[in-house]
């Protein structure tokens, strides 16, 4: 099972980081511009289950690429500690429609979108999103996340002692999670009832 870590920077760390490890890095294809939109139920299910589940959970959406019009459909969900991922391609995009998965009747909620650079660093793949912009569907209410968020991908388990490369601890990171939170919950504590 590979593992990740996320860490989340500030513009000084992230980069004091880059300076500090610029020989480490190396490219390893082009910055994309992503924009996923997220789907959830009205009552917000899927949020409620992310935040306070750790299986037998999900997360639906469609992401775009360099404003290609080619969507892929990403379905991830986490089942009996196993994490699966199905994606599909398409090309087109309807706005309004709903989508049903698993009995579930889903709308679009947040629009996430975002800048990613991938880098090759010792023996993983690291990856820099910046620009992490949250909108409401239909709507002019968004919010700019404030951070950078480094995801580090290990390819093996010979790289250790990771923590001794980052100015922070990893952390857990959802920019499903803080849309909405951003976008429909400012300022309340949800419960999953």
């Amino acid at each position: 099972m590979r593992k990740e870590y996320k860490f989340v920077m500030d513009n000084i760390q992230l980069s004091n980081f880059l300076n500090h490890f610029r020989s480490d890095l190396q490219v390893l294809h082009k910055s994309n511009n992503i924009k996923s939109v997220y789907y959830d139920t009205s009552d917000f299910y899927i949020y409620k289950s992310s935040l306070y589940r750790d299986i037998n959970k999900f997360k639906f959406r469609i992401r775009e690429y360099n404003n290609n019009n080619q969507f892929h459909k990403e379905i991830k969900i986490s089942h009996h500690q196993k994490l699966k991922f199905k994606s599909k391609k398409f090309s087109e995009l309807n706005q309004n429609n709903k989508i049903y998965f698993k009995n579930f009747k889903l709308e679009q909620k947040s629009t996430v979108s975002y800048s990613r650079k991938y880098y090759k660093f010792f023996n993983s793949r690291l990856t820099i999103d910046s620009n992490i912009e949250y909108k409401k569907p239909r709507s002019n209410i968004k919010f700019v996340e404030p951070s950078k968020v480094l995801e580090l991908k290990l390819f093996d388990n010979s790289f250790t002692d990771i923590q001794r490369y980052f100015p922070k601890n990893p952390v857990r990171f959802s920019k499903f999670e803080n849309s909405i939170a951003n976008l429909y919950f400012p300022h309340k504590k949800i419960s999953l009832d």
